[in-house]
């Protein structure tokens, strides 16, 4: 038999070891496995390449149409096939906010055309069991809840996607519940920082001390215990975003040795950075929700190693330097956010080879695990026949010098400027069409697809 495309002569990488093996493509799907040799219409040779399922970035905010100079879908996606990402879930913050079935239908409408790589999309949680019903109908992969009120003008972008009060929580919580589907939380009394921030202001602090006399580690660990004692009461799914402190995860984990259903993701930028490093960072280390200490940090990459975290997703989150600067000692409205999901798998790959974490654990939290909780496995996350070919091609004895003016993302900013990596994507394959090859990515805006869960 011929096939459409076959990968030759690759190191095939899944959480569970790795193999040599060629993989024959044909309609968009793995459709063979095999030691000898295979005849294709197109070849690839990947010799001396590791193979990995297409990696998943679980948690991104592209926000089209809410801000067109800073990104749009096409920028976005752009951006996740240059890293070797095939399927993003993009979270319903935007001034489309996905509230309902008519506003989930008008956001895929937008986002479609423009997708390079597929797409999943979270349903904002709410309060009426209508609408998440209908959401999960339609195909949302997620439900999002922030446990913190919106940024300043950016309430519109926010809208049914944040719970402040007891009742409205447990309400939203209950309605998830209800579809089956995940129920992934922002743990962040935003209150509290907010108040400690006008007795910060008012003692004439400085920017740094102020910053870290607003976020103590309670405001992690109270809504993250909150959290998983409602989850626990209604039955609802959880997955705990961006977790920052090595007690957060302890409840997490204690959690889970009970039986409850409890995840947890690690952003790259809590791996790399901590309170530490704000004297250099300055405004660049004022993050959503805040950096812990260096103990922290390594307590994460330590989880991350044995496999008590079950997702890396980037928060990508394109903002200028001009936004992340302003608000810092007391100048204008303060923003975060970064535009990196072109960088992550850089600086996790460049991380195992340090001996940090191995492969397979990478291939298992960039990949078969996100695939696995949002309800994507085994079409998504997987290297076997049947899946889709969602392929990351990665060639290890490359070496890059991270640069902000190279980046597919408008903003041309990154806070890891100048850093290098060690590992690059050279291949990005999703549904058996290269999207990205040597770090040109040549994907055709529409060919990314919404994925939805397999009920």
């Amino acid at each position: 038999m011929s096939y459409d495309l076959a990968v030759l002569n690759g190191e095939i990488v899944t959480p569970q070891g790795r193999y040599r093996a060629n993989l024959g493509i044909q309609g968009g799907r793995i459709a063979a496995i095999a030691d000898g040799p295979l005849e294709a219409a197109e070849v690839v040779d990947a010799s001396g390449l590791h193979v990995l399922p297409g990696l998943i970035d679980s948690h991104v905010h592209f926000r089209d149409p809410a801000y067109p100079e800073k990104e749009d879908f096409l920028s976005g996606t752009a951006a996740a096939a240059k890293g070797g990402v095939t399927t993003v879930f993009e979270m319903p913050t935007s001034d489309v906010a996905v509230t309902t079935r008519e506003r989930f239908r008008r956001r895929r409408a937008i986002l479609e055309p423009k997708a390079i790589v597929d797409f999943g999309m979270y349903g904002a949680a709410g309060t009426n069991p209508d609408d998440l019903a209908d959401l999960a109908e339609e195909g949302a992969v997620a439900f999002k809840t922030f446990m913190c009120p919106p940024f300043p003008g950016r309430e519109q972008n926010w809208a049914g996607v944040y719970a402040l009060t007891s009742p409205e929580l447990y309400t939203i919580f209950r309605a998830v519940a209800a579809t089956g589907r995940l129920g992934c939380v922002h743990a962040e009394d935003r209150l509290l920082v907010q108040a400690l921030h006008a007795e910060a202001t008012a003692a004439g602090l400085g920017p740094i001390d102020t910053y870290l006399a607003t976020h103590p580690r309670v405001v992690e660990i109270d809504p993250v215990q909150r959290a998983i004692r409602y989850a626990r009461e209604v039955g609802m799914r959880l997955h705990i975003v961006h977790i920052t402190s090595r007690e957060a995860v302890e409840l997490v984990l204690r959690a889970r040795a009970a039986g409850q259903p409890v995840s947890v993701e690690v952003v790259p930028l809590y791996l790399f950075f901590a309170r530490e490093d704000l004297p250099e960072l300055g405004p660049l280390g004022r993050l959503v929700p805040a950096i812990q200490s260096a103990e922290d940090r390594e307590a994460l990459w330590q989880h991350l190693a044995r496999g008590d975290v079950d997702t890396v997703s980037s928060d990508h989150a394109a903002m200028s330097r001009e936004d992340i600067e302003a608000g810092w000692g007391g100048r204008g409205v303060a923003h975060a956010g970064y535009a990196s999901i072109e960088h992550d798998s850089l600086l996790m790959l460049t991380q195992a080879q340090r001996g940090r974490l191995s492969l397979e654990r990478l291939a298992a939290v960039m990949s078969e695990n996100p695939a696995r909780l949002y309800g994507l496995y085994p079409r998504k996350g997987a290297i076997r026949v049947g899946a889709d070919a969602d392929l990351t091609l990665v060639d290890l004895s490359r070496r890059a010098i991270i640069r902000g003016a190279e980046m597919q993302a408008k903003v041309k900013f990154t806070v890891y400027e100048g850093w290098e990596a060690h590992g690059l994507p050279v291949y990005t394959f999703v549904r058996g069409t290269c999207v990205m090859r040597d770090g040109e990515v040549i994907g055709r805006p529409g060919h990314g697809q919404l994925v939805r869960p397999i009920d």
